[in-house]
């Protein structure tokens, strides 16, 4: 080897930002030091994403969550088409972490034959056995009951699937309020931590490191990287402890951003250094985070999207926007923004991109927190 060609080699190895895994994912901290946003992929519609994705990568986003956003029970072709989603967004983010989770209640008719070890180890699923219930006809959905070893191997089967298709960040849906209907809350908490023991041994196994999201609870009873928590811009008078006043020459206002005060509070109740999320849910007509975003018009919406990201800053946390959402979730009569109404249809829909939020997402994700998440716990 000639010396020059050495020297040329040092200079390389050397040179700022090179990594000799530089296609390798970032670790969970990295990731949401560059920023998360949640963007749901619609099995049903079979939309064409690939101007969002994009958008996308020209976000460069350090963790794509709620991909795998599984409400009424999973199926092999929800996997496989948030998997495409997924492998697309590896293409144009190759370090970018990949949130997927376990649905929390599931259809009365629900069963799934789904590929869990491997995609031609299939097993069968179904409704009662997952959640310990007979038939109610007076229940739409039936919630998940994680005592049960069936429904921690649904869970585990759901993850390796995801696994395989290039997630590696689970959230536990609605965890908290699942342990609160536990008939054992010990036996619950048992379950979680067989199905992230198991999750983790078959991802080290192809050397992918995991990350795991729940809920506060459940942050306290065992180890998370992060809790996920819907923001409530709160405004109305039974949530007067959150509402955000502001005083101007006319008075008093309240005005539809994260409350400091929520942020606080939260902050102080998870174990030290969990990262806490807040984002947009869908919750009910009357107070839901979308039906407060979407009353606004588009410089109160993007004015409500950057200051969240800056109030989560301020006091430890990550506020995570919203690139798309439910569709049909808000009845028309309340949306304040024509980009927010699908043509010819009586249904709501959201997509940052078609509704210009883009700028304020992506002040939005330069927002970083100020001080580490978490307290120590009680």
């Amino acid at each position: 080897m000639s010396y020059s060609f050495l020297c040329l080699l040092l200079l390389l190895f050397s040179a700022p930002g090179y990594s000799a895994n530089s296609t390798s994912p970032y670790s969970f901290g990295d990731s949401v030091s560059r920023g998360v946003i949640d963007f749901v992929v619609n099995p049903w519609a079979h939309p064409d994403i690939k101007a969002d994705l994009d958008e996308i990568g020209r976000l460069n986003p350090g963790l794509v969550n709620r991909l795998g956003f599984e409400y009424g029970g999973t199926s092999l072709n929800r996997l496989n088409f948030s998997g495409d989603a997924a492998a697309a967004i590896h293409r144009i983010l190759p370090r970018a972490r990949i949130g997927g989770g376990f649905p929390e209640n599931l259809k009365t008719d629900y069963r799934a034959v789904l590929p869990c070890d491997s995609e031609t180890d299939l097993h069968t699923f179904k409704r009662d056995g997952l959640t310990g219930k007979a038939f109610d006809g007076s229940a739409g959905y039936y919630w998940v009951d994680l005592e049960l070893v069936p429904a921690q191997n649904y869970y585990i089967c759901i993850g390796k699937a995801e696994i395989r298709r290039n997630f590696d960040h689970f959230h536990f849906e609605e965890a908290d309020n699942l342990l609160a209907k536990c008939a054992s809350r010990t036996a619950c908490v048992a379950g979680y931590r067989r199905v992230r023991d198991e999750l983790e041994r078959y991802a080290k196994e192809r050397e992918i490191s995991l990350s795991f999201s729940g809920e506060p609870e459940l942050a306290r009873e065992m180890p998370l990287d992060s809790v996920y928590i819907p923001a409530r811009f709160y405004v109305d008078d039974f949530d007067q402890e959150y509402r955000n006043r502001v005083k101007t020459e006319f008075g008093d206002r309240y005005t539809y951003v994260l409350s400091p005060s929520i942020v606080q509070d939260l902050v102080r109740k998870v174990p030290k250094n969990t990262r806490v999320f807040f984002y947009v849910d869908n919750f009910d007509s009357r107070q839901d985070d979308l039906r407060r975003m979407m009353e606004l018009d588009g410089p109160n919406r993007r004015e409500l999207i950057r200051r969240s990201g800056e109030v989560a800053a301020k006091y430890g946390a990550t506020f995570v926007p919203s690139y798309n959402h439910c569709d049909g979730c808000i009845p028309l009569n309340l949306v304040g923004d024509a980009c927010e109404a699908k043509p010819s249809s009586k249904l709501s829909v959201y997509n940052a991109r078609e509704c210009g939020d883009l700028g304020a997402i992506r002040e939005c994700l330069g927002a970083r927190p100020k001080v580490v998440s978490g307290a120590a716990p009680p």
